[in-house]
């Protein structure tokens, strides 16, 4: 019954024009700020990489949180009739050619603030195969439909498990092929199974496989 509810929920997400959904899904983001849900580790982030502190930190990890949830409400309205695939622009699309044909596998790396969805679309046209890691969802039926809609992205989904460098295999094996690779490389791993890295110059835990990258 719950698996059906869930299901319905977010099929139903999927009927919203995108704009309805970027105010729906940054309400929502901002209330999880302000409850402090991973606040400490998202000021952390944005510390480490903008330096900023105080009420200018607060100001950026507000709007990362607001940004967060309006992407995730959107990723469900992918496909659907106003889906934000639509309204995707590239700042300079001839530039970002330029580049996949001069290197075609490239790698892109992200902190862990915003959507990386919503890039990934963005680059998905370009980099012909791309591949993203990704950490599996605690709930599989969400998790699965999570990645459907990635999929239709043109997204090739890696699972970060533990221990588990499959994944890394397999996208060094598509980027020798010209794939490209998504990653964020801060997604902090449960403390049992996280390796230390270096994440833009600073000390990260990450996963096993995203780690060979970060």
């Amino acid at each position: 019954m719950r698996s059906w509810l869930q299901r319905s929920i977010l099929r139903g997400l999927n009927r919203l024009c995108a704009d309805t959904a970027a105010r729906l899904g940054g309400s929502l983001g901002v209330l999880a700020w302000r409850l402090g849900v991973r606040r400490t580790v998202a000021n952390q982030v944005i510390a480490r990489t903008l330096a900023l502190r105080g009420p200018a930190r607060a100001r950026v990890t507000r709007r990362a949180y607001a940004t967060m949830g309006a992407n995730f409400v959107e990723l469900w309205t992918i496909g659907g009739p106003d889906g934000p695939e639509r309204h995707v622009q590239r700042a300079n699309p001839r530039w970002q050619a330029a580049i996949h044909r001069r290197h075609p596998a490239l790698a892109y790396v992200g902190p862990h603030i915003g959507s990386w969805d919503m890039g990934a679309c963005g680059i998905a046209g370009n980099a012909g195969r791309f591949l993203v890691y990704a950490k599996a969802q605690h709930n599989p039926v969400v998790d699965r439909l999570i990645n459907i809609q990635r999929e239709r992205l043109g997204c090739e989904v890696l699972f970060a498990d533990h221990g588990d460098r499959a994944g890394a295999v397999t996208a060094f094996r598509a980027m020798r092929a010209g794939a490209s690779l998504g990653l964020i490389a801060d997604q902090r791993p449960g403390e049992h199974e996280s390796v230390p890295a270096l994440f833009l110059g600073q000390p990260a835990q990450c996963h096993q496989g995203p780690k060979f990258f970060s």
